[in-house]
């Protein structure tokens, strides 16, 4: 038998004729019927866009329902069923089957879907979190445990010193002297180095002077810190905000940052380059500027899309939920 779910508002002008239209309808045709009421769940509340609403097999009815509409896609339906049957199609009758029960696996994805922004965020929290506990470890003498972090996000990072920043120490950076930071001690004059040594500006962790770096360069810093705070903006609004366009987060996000960090590649080269090729070093400002942007646009861009993904989840397993019950309740499953 197949099922057509109603969904609807008590309110709505329109409930009381579809739903005679519906009784009218099972005259003909011989299907279940799951009725749904949106306004006792907040969350598909706001899920949903015009109601009511009517599924049945494939096909969707919605807003202006008419009876003959819900013959055709009742009818539809049933013939869509039958065909499906007769073939043997083993994968629709799996489905069939599937549909009548609520496995383990569903529930946790119901959970998932409505709390995945608190692991998200949770998640991004410790990434970007623990990048400034490895210099407080070192800091009080813990060397061991801070060493283990800065050899975690090693492969993650570049970590050199002239792109990090250090807590405790008598500057918050030592940029080099092509990035032209006023008022600041350079790289190479703090560490008397004419010619950077990068494995050694990798390597350093820093000491009681210099304070202690954390485990993630500037930029990674302002990426995934501008991360965390949409992610906790977006959860606070209810993951109500809506998809910025591909091209805002490339001309804004992909852009400048793709510009600031190829721009410094021959500024790294030892060598003696012409006078007309850009050699050039970012500075702590435009690396978190830049790293900023594209963080907050990298979820702006994606985290609307997983919502809707998971509103799409949500909503299949409310359907499936609210059919099993009242299937039972009716001895049907």
């Amino acid at each position: 038998m197949i099922n057509l779910t109603y969904y609807f508002d008590p309110k709505d002008d329109s409930h009381e004729r579809i739903e005679t239209e519906i009784q009218q309808a099972q005259e003909k045709y011989e299907f279940h019927v799951t009725r749904i009421d949106v306004t006792k769940d907040l969350e598909l509340y706001k899920d949903f866009g015009p109601i009511p609403l009517i599924k049945v097999g494939p096909y969707t009815l919605q807003e202006e329902i008419t009876f003959q509409q819900i013959l055709v896609a009742v009818g539809a339906a049933s013939d869509r069923d039958k065909n499906l049957r007769m073939i043997g199609d083993p994968h629709y009758e799996k489905k069939v089957d599937k549909g009548k029960k609520l496995t383990n696996s569903d529930k946790i994805t119901m959970v998932v879907s409505k709390h995945y922004m608190f692991l998200f965020n949770f998640v991004v929290f410790l990434y970007v979190g623990l990048p400034f506990l490895a210099p407080i470890l070192m800091n009080y003498g813990l060397q061991t445990p801070a060493r283990v972090i800065y050899t975690i996000y090693r492969p993650l990072c570049h970590q050199l010193t002239f792109r990090s920043f250090f807590i405790f120490g008598e500057q918050y950076f030592y940029p080099r002297e092509l990035a032209n930071v006023p008022d600041v001690i350079s790289y190479e004059e703090y560490f008397h180095q004419d010619v950077i040594d990068l494995q050694f500006a990798r390597d350093f962790l820093g000491n009681e002077h210099t304070g202690y770096k954390l485990a993630l360069c500037e930029r990674d810093m302002a990426l995934y810190g501008s991360f965390l705070l949409f992610g906790i903006l977006f959860q606070l609004s209810a993951r109500r905000i809506k998809k910025i366009p591909w091209y805002i987060w490339i001309l804004f996000g992909i852009f400048p940052m793709g510009i600031d960090g190829s721009s410094q590649l021959f500024g790294m080269l030892p060598l003696d380059l012409p006078a007309w090729m850009l050699i050039r070093e970012s500075t702590p400002f435009l690396r978190v500027l830049t790293g900023g942007l594209f963080g907050i646009t990298t979820a702006w861009y994606l985290y609307p899309m997983v919502e809707d993904t998971m509103k799409d989840a949500r909503k299949m397993l409310t359907q499936k939920k609210s059919y099993i019950e009242q299937s039972k309740q009716e001895n049907i499953v």
